[in-house]
């Protein structure tokens, strides 16, 4: 297939959506415009279009629809479990004689009709006299189906389940008190007038009642004891074994070394594990290599390699390393700090102390794993830590019983050669069940103390955090420390050790977990390959911006709206709070006027430059207007020009136009800083106005980001670097994920990435909302996307995506040059169009938007009773055909009218507007009215056309005149 250099394609991915557009761009004056074809009739159709996918989660609470099925799944495998294991006793007991055990319903333990004591009391009364045969199998059976809870997860009893808790408690106080009465725990709970767990008033769940199966089990051999004395025939010693292992047994928790990727730079190596010493060590070196110290000078420094060196000497001797203890052990200066780290006032008001933080996690602590094997080995982990497996041990892995032979051959492979600590780690991470790990360590060459301490520690659930893994192998990481370490570069320690650094950037789709970026991922290629079909060519550069939620967990999805409800509610605080300030109706206050309010509020009332510039003169700029740089409220209405808002670091050599990046300052200032941060304005020239500048921003309660800003003193092209990277790159996992298969994809073409100089050629860029945002602002069009506030329907999400295919290199230059001329001077800030007329086009683009929608095969419920586009599942026609038709229809799958309207959905039959019912379309029994009573009905001429396409529309394309147009089976374009 051949490429179009000049064609960009746009794509807004979201969560269940996609828009795509498809823009040509002038190689030579980069123009742009909208791509459009002429049909045979005539009519003018344009390159836009949304599809609608589900996902599978529920919309209100962002749950994964697969927890509900594997919640259920778990119950009914419980269930099937436990009925397999009465069968299997009721089969011994009736071996042995015991009359109608088989009849469920005659032994259902007190409860049936054969059946009329109780077996609590039974068993109480069995310490005591001998049982006869059917008593004697309701006790057994009675036990056998409440057994009793047994542990034999790594993770029970690891705090990280506050439910799993609260049974370790319950179970514990209930062993005491078996302990203390000297009774059975049946004979306890036989006096007891509640003797299962229920819920209590407030209909939470209550566990007193639950017992350890080591308390049944030990009642069980009391009961068999006492009714041999008592010359019960059924209590023999073989009938206590048997009974024993069918009622008390348990399958061991499967391993997960199966699910181990391979290194990204080593084949057939598998990953290492996340709390493995190497692994935690390498992530602390990579941490220190990318740290900055801020000298007093304003410079930056990294660490250097004796700093480094003196670093790794602390390493694990604690869980966590902070930026304190560094530090200390560093012995910094104290006027020396560490870049990227907030000093000074949290927005409360109180003084924070960011050096408290691990230098490497945000959330957890560094050295976890090594600092916890250190206290459990005691003073032989460094002999351990250097001791390394050899060939005989891990055939000795993998030759062992405890577990199946392939689970054995996969955890063995690759233990040659690894240091005995790491060895450990690997073992207990990729081994869920107890038992398993404890015969696993006792074939490791490790003195029988040290196997006793780590299998007490397993036990105890110290050891429980020990999941995941990294992206590289411990071989791997072995190999490039010591070069890490030396140069402190990543990168260049991998060259040296013979690796690409950016084979471990690339994202495999095989490592997908998520079901929803699975399901968003599988769309794109779909989407992707429908729109190069339609069009007969790869575009030759994709642009890709992705929705901030794409990607996260349904609970991280659930805080960033909570988010933005709270941000909302504080916006509309701030408008009444303008609204009283400026005498006006909080309605008519703007967006800009909300903006001014909200920087004024955090700098105290003051020009965000007053303590810096008035050291250079500039107090007589401020004059008696602004006395001490305090602003006056009315200078915040539109339309003043005596207070401007300011990009802290210059727009146009960061891009960044975050709240962050804003401060309110006045006109003079503004014009005298120009395009230059604030240190390289005055900074660096009046060192004590610095320093008051400094004092005064450690004083206001802003968040650190800002702050850091404020303060950034050398914005070098390393500096600069960074900040493009961040806010024009959108380097999320999808992001990269998407491009790599779009990298694959264009190579399975074999599509140069070359021009003709020779020098690389990059066609995939992966954009940031902040900047489509900014553009669709600036040129007018955000009214496309709202309507009285509110969404416009779903077709806002091609105008995301004509943004995004905008957003070309070329037009962020011209950006850069723009935002210079509104720094350097009074010109207003001006970005052209794409082209001229651009939102009127826009505007007849997107009034022609075909929404498409990924149909569902089958259909459930009457045809003529509410929306078919709500059926999910049924019978309706034999293919599903007629199904798919309705849901076309009634969703609204049409051409023509504007954005805000309903998107062409026309009335169904028995619905306002519409014919009357049809006859013979009613539910009869239940089911599904026959396909022939409504096929040939003339009303429903509309969905006999529907049933005539194949599966859903592709590529969603629209026609221009505004009439309706239908699709084919790949998005083909019919009149």
């Amino acid at each position: 297939m051949q490429v179009r250099d000049d064609v960009i394609l746009g794509l807004d991915i979201g969560v269940g959506s996609l828009g795509w557009a498809l823009l040509e761009e002038d190689l030579q004056t980069g123009e742009q415009r909208l791509l459009q074809r002429q049909a045979p009739q005539g009519e003018t159709s344009y390159a836009l279009g949304v599809r609608l996918f589900n996902v599978p989660e529920n919309a209100k609470t962002k749950e994964l629809l697969n927890v509900k099925r594997r919640t259920a799944r778990m119950q009914r495998r419980t269930t099937a479990r436990r009925a397999q294991r009465m069968r299997r006793v009721r089969a011994l007991l009736d071996s042995l004689g015991v009359p109608g055990v088989r009849d469920a319903d005659a032994f259902h333990l007190g409860k049936g009709r054969g059946a009329q004591c109780d077996p609590w009391q039974l068993r109480r009364e069995g310490l005591e006299r001998r049982l006869e045969a059917r008593e004697w199998a309701v006790v057994l059976l009675h036990i056998a189906k409440h057994r009793g809870f047994r542990s034999n997860s790594k993770t029970d009893r690891s705090g990280s389940d506050k439910e799993m808790g609260q049974v370790l408690q319950a179970v514990s106080n209930l062993q005491q008190e078996v302990e203390a009465s000297g009774l059975t725990v049946g004979a306890l709970l036989a006096s007891r007038e509640r003797r299962r767990n229920r819920a209590d008033h407030t209909g939470a769940p209550r566990y007193d009642l639950c017992m350890l199966r080591s308390l049944q089990e030990d009642e069980v051999d009391i009961l068999f004891t006492r009714q041999r004395e008592l010359g019960n025939p059924l209590a023999g010693e073989d009938i206590r074994c048997r009974y024993a292992e069918l009622a008390f047994a348990q399958r061991p928790l499967a391993p997960v070394s199966h699910m181990v990727g391979p290194c990204a730079f080593l084949e057939g190596e598998r990953r290492a594990p996340r709390f493995a010493p190497t692994a935690e060590l390498f992530r602390y070196v990579q941490a220190l290599c990318t740290m900055r110290l801020r000298q007093e000078t304003g410079e930056e420094t990294p660490l250097s390699e004796e700093q480094r060196q003196a670093a790794c000497a602390v390493f694990g001797s604690v869980q966590s390393v902070t930026y304190k203890k560094l530090r200390q052990v560093l012995r910094l200066p104290a006027g020396c700090r560490f870049s990227g780290l907030s000093y000074g006032v949290t927005a409360k008001g109180s003084v924070q102390d960011p050096e408290k933080a691990d230098v490497v996690m945000r959330t957890g602590k560094c050295c976890q794993g090594t600092a916890c094997l250190r206290g459990i080995l005691g003073d032989a982990y460094d002999a351990l830590h250097e001791q390394r497996l050899d060939e005989a041990d891990a055939a000795r892995l993998a030759a062992t019983d405890a577990l199946s032979a392939p689970a054995a051959a996969l955890l063995a492979r690759g233990m040659a050669g690894l240091r005995l600590t790491d060895a450990l780690v690997r073992i207990v991470s990729e081994l869920n069940d107890l038992g398993q790990i404890r015969a696993i360590l006792a074939l490791l060459p490790l003195p029988a103390p040290r196997i006793a301490a780590l299998s007490q520690a397993a036990g105890e659930g110290k050891l429980g955090f020990c999941q995941g893994t990294a992206r590289l192998s411990l071989r791997a990481m072995e190999a490039i420390l010591p070069h890490m370490l030396a140069c402190g570069e990543y990168a260049a320690a991998c060259e040296l050790a013979g690796f690409d650094p950016r084979a471990a950037q690339k994202t495999d789709v095989t490592d997908i977990r998520n079901p929803v970026v699975l399901r968003v991922f599988r769309e794109v290629r779909r989407q992707f390959s429908a729109i190069c079909r339609e069009f007969g060519f790869l575009p030759g550069r994709v642009h890709v911006e992705l929705l901030r939620e794409v990607g996260k967990s349904g609970e991280e999805r659930n805080r960033i709206s909570r988010g933005l409800e709270r941000r909302t509610k504080e916006k509309e605080a701030a408008r009444k709070a303008v609204a009283q300030l400026l005498g006006k109706s909080p309605e008519t206050v703007s967006a800009g006027e909300v903006q001014r309010y909200e920087l004024w509020r955090q700098q105290d009332g003051k020009c965000a430059y007053y303590m810096l510039w008035r050291h250079a003169g500039g107090e007589r700029a401020y004059g008696n207007a602004m006395p001490q740089g305090s602003i006056s409220p009315a200078w915040l209405a539109d339309g003043v020009n005596a207070v401007q808002v300011d990009h802290i670091l210059p727009r146009s050599r960061t891009f960044d136009n975050s709240f962050h990046n804003l401060c309110l300052c006045c006109h003079a200032a503004n014009q005298a800083k120009g395009g230059r941060t604030p240190w390289e304005w005055l900074g660096a020239a009046q060192p004590q106005a610095w320093h008051d500048f400094e004092q005064w921003v450690q004083s206001l309660p802003l968040k650190g980001l800002k702050k850091r800003n404020y303060l950034l003193r050398d914005l070098n092209a390393e500096v600069q670097g960074r900040f493009h990277a961040r806010n024009l790159t959108d380097s999320s996992y999808v992001a990269r994920l998407t491009l790599r298969w779009l990298e694959e994809e264009y190579a399975r073409h074999d599509v140069p990435m070359q021009d003709a100089e020779g020098r690389t050629r990059r066609r995939f860029f992966a954009r940031p909302g902040q900047v489509t945002d900014f553009l669709r602002r600036h040129w007018g069009v955000q009214a496309l996307k709202k309507i009285d506030g509110q969404r416009s329907g779903d077709r806002h999400h091609a105008l995301d995506a004509l943004l995004v295919a905008a957003c070309s290199e070329g037009m962020l230059q011209r950006m850069v040059r723009a935002f210079q001329r509104e720094e350097n001077g009074p010109e207003r800030l001006h970005i052209p169009c794409p082209w001229q007329d651009f939102s009127a086009t826009v505007g007849r683009a997107l009034g022609s938007v075909f929404v498409s929608r990924v149909e569902r095969g089958r259909t459930k419920g009457p045809l003529h009773e509410g929306d078919p586009a709500r059926h999910t599942r049924g019978t309706a026609t034999r293919r599903g055909d007629a199904a798919r038709a309705v849901r076309a229809q009634g969703r609204g799958q049409a051409d023509g009218g504007r954005p805000g309207q309903d998107q062409g959905r026309r009335p169904l039959p028995g619905r306002g507007g519409g014919p009357a019912p049809l006859a013979g379309c009613g539910q009869a029994g239940g089911r599904a009215a026959p396909l022939g009573t409504w096929r040939h009905h003339p009303a429903c001429a509309h969905l006999r056309r529907g049933v005539q396409q194949r599966r859903g529309a592709a590529t969603g394309l629209g026609a221009g005149s505004g009439q309706q147009r239908r699709h084919g089976a790949h998005g083909h374009l019919h009149p």
